[in-house]
């Protein structure tokens, strides 16, 4: 079922001889299916990408900073791969472009001690902010680009962390849409 939307704007420049770099900043506003406290609607983005001169694989760092309610910072390391299924012609194409992502962040992370005085047990609450990976990401995206128009949609895996002193954590998926407009300014 629906969980979120993000409505992302952004400018971006592909750079070097080869045309095989490129860095981006980007503004994301989260809209959730329902109310959720304490979370960030808002991020700031850098990203700057890598590709080898075929374009067929490559590297990606991004930074952000998350803000609303809370603010955070994390960093995402990728690889990518971009495999052309048809081409249509020189600006239209179809492709499959898997990508597997390390997400590393700071967390405000509430933990608890049982504690023993002379007459009973009691929890002692704390807060402690770690630096830590959070999940690894494999994104599977089949990418349709007509002119200036990318259409995406994709099957996604987390495979989440333990922080601190968290338990049971479950693998969890999710499909993806996605529709991207580019113009040149």
């Amino acid at each position: 079922k629906w969980d979120t939307s993000v409505l992302t704007a952004g400018w971006g420049k592909t750079i070097g001889k080869k045309l095989n770099m490129r860095y981006e900043t980007t503004y994301s506003r989260y809209i959730y299916g329902k109310e959720y406290e304490n979370i960030a609607k808002n991020s700031l983005d850098a990203r700057f990408l890598i590709f080898s001169a075929d374009r067929t694989i490559g590297a990606e760092i991004e930074t952000s900073y998350i803000f609303g309610e809370n603010s955070a910072f994390n960093t995402a390391l990728s690889l990518l791969g971009n495999i052309n299924i048809v081409n249509f012609n020189k600006k239209n194409t179809l492709s499959f472009q898997p990508k597997v992502t390390v997400y590393l962040g700071q967390e405000n992370i509430e933990l608890y001690l049982i504690k023993y005085n002379i007459y009973r047990p009691y929890i002692e609450y704390y807060n402690d902010k770690v630096f830590d990976m959070f999940y690894t990401q494999l994104n599977l995206p089949f990418n349709l680009s007509l002119k200036d128009v990318d259409i995406e949609m994709g099957y996604n895996l987390n495979f989440p962390n333990k922080i601190g002193g968290e338990t049971n954590l479950k693998n969890t998926s999710f499909y993806n849409v996605a529709m991207r407009y580019a113009f040149d300014l």
